[in-house]
């Protein structure tokens, strides 16, 4: 049981933390009142698209890099592990999408997913923030207080990000009868 939990862990997780470009995109596109949902499913389909495209030319790879004995063995994994790997993508790029086609009828989770952009930009422009005190900077305890800096924000932007990512992948729950 623990193996297959690990096993959907690391299937699913590096799918999620590495699709980080559309999250990007989209939220690029909110400019703080509104959010225009048709341009994020195009956005979001066209990583789905590239992603599809990528893992037919790796099938169509695999299919030409045909050897015997060890290496084969060892090429087949590394195939089977990428084309797993995409497929994952893929099939999460179909939740988003099916996520932002409903969001007309789910007003919850789109203010909900509109607050995560909003906070996202913000943590964004506070990065850049202390970017330029960092560049402006010329004294070494300067520099390393303001790297430090850097350093935390760009992992709470990263938490962030998943943490948005999250809210497609996990079903929809009440939770106004916990108390």
């Amino acid at each position: 049981m623990i193996k297959k939990t690990l096993i959907a862990c690391m299937m699913v997780v590096p799918a999620t933390v590495y699709a980080a470009d559309w999250l990007d995109d989209v939220a690029a596109l909110y400019s703080g009142t509104s959010f225009d949902e048709s341009k994020a499913l195009a956005i979001v389909e066209g990583y789905r698209k590239k992603d599809e495209s990528e893992i037919k030319e790796l099938e169509k790879k695999a299919a030409l890099d045909q050897s015997t004995g060890f290496w084969e063995t060892i090429r087949e994994g590394t195939f089977k592990t990428q084309l797993a790997a995409l497929n994952a993508e893929v099939s999460f790029y179909k939740k988003v999408e099916r996520s932002l086609k409903n969001f007309s009828e789910n007003k919850k989770d789109k203010e909900k997913f509109m607050i995560g952009l909003k906070t996202l930009n913000g943590y964004k422009k506070d990065l850049e923030e202390i970017r330029a005190d960092y560049r402006a900077d010329s004294g070494n305890v300067a520099k390393v207080k303001n790297g430090t800096a850097i350093a935390a924000k760009e992992a709470q932007i990263v938490a962030y990000k998943t943490y948005l990512k999250g809210l497609f992948l996990l079903p929809e729950q009440d939770t106004s009868e916990v108390q």
